[in-house]
């Protein structure tokens, strides 16, 4: 049988699958724990669910319409491992805490599932989670999962003390002054309901959560990253480790198993790594994540792709099914200070079509341009049409791809986005580029050059009555000190 991994899957669903395939028992990956702060053996409270908990966390209007205040000191106790539904954030503005308990060093998952596949992710709640320490200093926070399109927040940290800790949950348009810089979906959604789960994570035998076992440096100790198969599916991945000095490189061999299914004829495979960033703001390290690379072993001095993990998130590769890789993680520069660690999700992909260029020339000219298809998306995208593509540029500068797309009816602007340097491509200075089918510009901003920690992107122009229009895509140069040579991009249509 082929599986999927959940790359479609926030780490809340992920999870939920879990817990609902381990309703017998407690699943390794969860510390259930019966002392307060899931340690020790106990009870299987990982596979319950609490309602009555949650439905006094959810705060409504006083008499006078205003909003009741919350804080820490009015919290809602929640045990760890346990799946709290029912909550709601009904009044504007209105803000729901909860406690729990634990120990300094525990790795825990927080997570907020808002999304019903009977309506549209848009009108559900875009959430804010806060963690604060013992004391009430901000330590960690999260607003959208990472590297995945949801309005549902997700984080994952590692704790410094032992003690009560308070987790805040608001509403992203209430929450940010310039709501619009941080927030998705729709101000005032018909769906204000969610679930909260507080989990501590433990690396046991067989599943998806995998930490660093400090046993050396050294590649051939290095420490496999599990994947565990959930109802035909395999979950989402989660990493993590501790910087034990500045001077600290933690390695993980890792192998997408070899019964994934692709949805599509025509498209690869990659392993993709995101990278929770560090900071008050973040997962609550104290330590900035350095280069993060994926090799081949048979080639470890050469990174397939690296990123420096100060000013990327995501990093992928195109890789082989059941074909094992290196995941090499680096603390970056900067002070030590009292909580270093790392948290790392991973899932595996199949891409956009791949580029059909069958040699030299096929498709580097306007009058050799491979056509692209256009879909509709999402309705809960801004988007009305895509067209997506992903490809290499094996010899830059000289290889240069050139794709025709036609435009879907009644559209009258367009856009581009590309990943490339950002996700750990080697290739350089890349250049992005749409063209009336005579190989001119669409408009005078219609081209973009890559920059280091950012994709590249052409703004929205409109298309003028044009029917159809080029990408072209091409790079100055190729690191040498990095192998692959991909890009992924999409032409976005609009109304």
């Amino acid at each position: 049988m082929e599986r999927k991994l959940l790359s479609g899957l926030g780490a809340g669903g992920a999870l939920a699958l879990l817990l609902a395939a381990c309703a017998s028992g407690s699943p390794s990956h969860l510390d259930p724990g019966s002392d307060g702060y899931g340690g020790g053996t106990g009870a299987a409270t990982s596979s319950q669910t609490t309602s009555s908990s949650a439905q006094t966390t959810s705060s409504s209007s006083a008499s006078d319409g205003s909003t009741p205040e919350r804080s820490c000191a009015d919290a809602i106790h929640v045990p760890l491992n346990r799946r709290t539904s029912g909550a709601r954030l009904e009044v504007n503005g209105e803000e729901d805490y909860y406690s729990f308990r634990a120990r300094k060093g525990q790795a825990v998952y927080l997570d907020i599932d808002t999304v019903s596949a009977s309506l549209r992710q848009r009108e559900h709640i875009d959430t804010v989670l806060t963690l604060f320490s013992p004391d009430g200093t901000q330590i960690a926070e999260n607003n959208d999962s990472i590297g995945l399109l949801e309005l549902e927040s997700t984080l994952y940290t590692i704790l410094p003390e032992d003690g009560e800790y308070c987790l805040r949950v608001a509403d992203c348009f209430a929450f940010y002054e310039r709501p619009e810089e941080h927030c998705s979906g729709l101000p005032g959604r018909r769906v204000t309901g969610y679930d909260l789960t507080v989990a501590a994570m433990i690396d046991g035998p067989n599943d998806p959560m995998t930490s660093d076992r400090e046993s050396s440096d050294e590649s051939s100790a290095a420490t496999p990253v599990g994947y565990l198969e959930v109802q035909g599916q395999y979950s989402l991945s989660a990493i993590w480790g501790t910087f034990r000095d500045p001077a600290d490189v933690d390695v993980f061999s890792f192998a997408v198993p070899d019964d994934f299914e692709q949805a599509a004829v025509g498209t690869r495979m990659s392993a993709d790594f995101y990278i929770m960033p560090s900071g008050p703001e973040g997962s609550g390290s104290t330590a900035p994540t350095g280069k993060v690379t994926i090799v081949d072993p048979a080639e470890p001095d050469v990174p397939l792709a690296e990123i420096d993990g100060a000013g990327s998130t995501h990093l992928m590769a195109p890789i082989e099914l059941g074909e094992e890789y290196w995941l090499v993680v680096r603390r970056g520069s900067g002070a030590i200070g009292d909580n270093e660690f790392y948290v790392i999700t991973h899932y595996a992909n199949d891409g956009p079509p791949l580029e059909m260029e069958q040699g030299a020339g096929a498709n580097d000219t306007p009058k050799t341009a491979e056509p692209l298809k256009t879909s509709s998306t999402s309705p809960d995208l801004p988007i009305d049409n895509i067209a997506r593509v992903e490809g290499d540029l094996v010899a830059a500068p000289e290889d240069i791809d050139v794709f025709r797309v036609e435009v879907p009816p009644d559209m009258g602007w367009v856009s581009a986005m590309c990943e490339v340097r950002h996700v750990g491509s080697g290739l350089r200075d890349f250049k992005a580029s749409l063209l009336t089918e005579d190989g001119d510009l669409i408009a005078p901003l219609a081209t973009s050059h890559e920059e280091a920690h950012e994709p590249t992107r052409i703004r929205q122009t409109p298309l003028g009555g044009a029917r159809s229009l080029l990408l072209k895509v091409e790079a100055g140069s190729q690191d040498p000190a990095v192998k692959s040579a991909f890009y992924r991009c999409a032409v976005n249509f609009y109304k």
